[in-house]
């Protein structure tokens, strides 16, 4: 009986988020049908993008391809950046790794055009995952070091030992003990 009765919960617990989450795009596609052709649309876009992420990727890649063309319309380049940090995670969902590292490359080329340090940094780290999950552990190494610095410190320390963890697994995989062991006391 207690083994039915936490399956019973699971479940409901289970449809309680399915049905959260479907209100939450719901009210998200009910505030598109007003928006106007500006950044906070882009944005909407982005989120409703991420509504269907896990449920409908084909659906919330439409969505974010949506968010490049007016962000590309209205001369937005932080939109063009955050389109590329989330339609590259759909990428690399679906194993197509070239392509996320090609737009995660461009990324990285626009957040330094425009000077946004956040994306520099951000760009430079999904740069690393693409070369990590292409095999190419070398370049993965580059531009995660790379992109470190721009969570040194300050309010990121998630974020830096995740990367500083990273950087120990793949300098291990290389054979690079004593890089591995001082990136993994960091982590």
């Amino acid at each position: 009986l207690p083994g039915v009765l936490l399956i019973i919960l699971l479940g409901t617990s289970l449809c309680s988020a399915n049905a959260q989450s479907r209100s939450a795009a719901d009210s998200l596609l009910t505030q598109l049908e007003s928006a106007k052709e500006d950044s906070n649309k882009v944005l909407l876009l982005l989120d409703i993008g991420r509504e269907y992420e896990n449920e409908q990727p084909v659906l919330s890649k439409d969505y974010y391809r949506q968010a490049r063309e007016l962000s590309q319309k209205i001369g937005y380049d932080r939109g063009i950046l955050k389109f590329a940090a989330n339609y590259t995670y759909l990428l690399n969902m679906e194993g197509k790794f070239d392509s996320s590292l090609a737009l995660n490359l461009q990324a990285v080329e626009l957040a330094f055009k425009i000077k946004d340090t956040e994306y520099q940094g951000k760009s430079l780290i999904n740069t690393g995952a693409s070369y990590n999950y292409l095999g190419e552990y070398e370049k993965a190494i580059e531009y995660y070091q790379r992109g470190r610095i721009y969570f040194d410190g300050g309010d990121n320390i998630e974020t830096e030992g995740q990367i500083n963890d990273l950087l120990q697994v793949l300098n291990y995989q290389l054979g690079k003990y004593d890089s591995g062991i001082a990136y993994g006391r960091r982590a």
